[in-house]
């Protein structure tokens, strides 16, 4: 019998003995009962990839098989107990290199890349042409710059909650309807992970030790604090003890995501420095700009799926 959570969303299946019965469910964590009859819409929806809200399908469809007995004489399993069948269906969810590269091919994603990488070269083709003196042109840029920011932002948040293909844009994924908190949150961690080390360098123009040590810190919280933001929407996320806990959970993993986060954000920043100079219209030019915002969706999916993957090991209590 399949149903949906009514606060989450998330497609669940249970037997229809259960019916009337109060559990949890392992997503939101918060409680449920299950229905009299399978839902009319999950009816319909039977062996579609993506159910309401954008959610990703359970891969396991019988998570919510509470009372299921093993042997005859067997206790029957608690209500709570989803670890053990969990964590075996989570064995395989990091993504492998076709999976992870494969995830702004959706038609939001593609059609984001195109609007957003168009307009900027647009707009960088007409100020060469003289249509935009002065900088006319910079209000436009600025706004496409920060919708590219939270597009990449949600890409994190659908990935957190098991997406696997870049999401419609103002997808409401974690059911927050107010985004200031995570708006705030962003920038004061902007503000004490990446401001220290971009301030140092404006002034000294030196790539010394205390810059290096800046942009090391900054490397290693900055990923941890934005999933912090994302899936908490919490001031926890500028608390570097709170994020160093973490951290300490998942270390190797994380480190090894964090040296990768770090390396591919400086070769796309550089090829959107090689490609930001007196611009002329050219193929070369349009593809390397693509190819910098489909990594930056790639990077944005890896780190939402870090914590889908380590999310038992973080253990936030969500």
């Amino acid at each position: 019998m399949e149903f949906y959570c009514p606060h989450c969303s998330i497609k669940l299946a249970t037997r229809p003995g259960q019916a009337g019965t109060v559990g949890h469910c392992p997503r939101c964590k918060r409680e449920i009962t299950m229905p009299q009859q399978s839902s009319p819409q999950a009816a319909l929806d039977d062996g579609d990839d993506v159910p309401p809200a954008g959610l990703a399908k359970p891969l396991d469809p019988t998570m919510l098989d509470l009372t299921q007995p093993q042997e005859p004489g067997d206790v029957e399993q608690d209500v709570t107990s989803h670890a053990a069948p969990r964590e075996s269906a989570r064995d395989h969810l990091f993504p492998g290199p076709f999976a992870l590269l494969s995830y702004p091919l959706s038609p939001y994603g593609l059609t984001n890349l195109v609007l957003i990488v168009g307009s900027l070269l647009l707009l960088r083709c007409g100020k060469n042409m003289g249509m935009f003196p002065g900088d006319r042109d910079a209000i436009v840029r600025v706004l496409a710059l920060v919708y590219t920011a939270w597009y990449l932002i949600e890409c994190v948040d659908h990935s957190a909650h098991g997406g696997s293909r870049a999401p419609k844009p103002f997808q409401d994924v974690s059911g927050s309807d107010n985004p200031g908190p995570r708006i705030a949150h962003l920038t004061a961690a902007a503000i004490l992970f990446v401001a220290p080390a971009g301030i140092y360098y404006a002034f000294t123009r030196s790539t010394d030790v205390i810059f290096c040590a800046l942009a090391a810190g900054m490397v290693l919280l900055l990923p941890m604090s934005l999933l912090v933001t994302v899936v908490l929407e919490s001031a926890q996320a500028v608390n570097p003890l709170f994020l160093l806990r973490a951290i300490s959970r998942t270390l190797v993993p994380y480190l090894c995501l964090a040296i990768l986060l770090g390396a591919s954000s400086v070769v796309l920043g550089l090829s959107l420095q090689a490609s930001s100079g007196p611009v002329r219209m050219t193929w070369g030019g349009a593809l390397s700009a693509f190819g910098t915002g489909y990594g930056a969706l790639v990077l944005a999916h890896l780190l939402g799926r870090f914590y889908w993957r380590y999310e038992e090991q973080l253990d936030w209590d969500i």
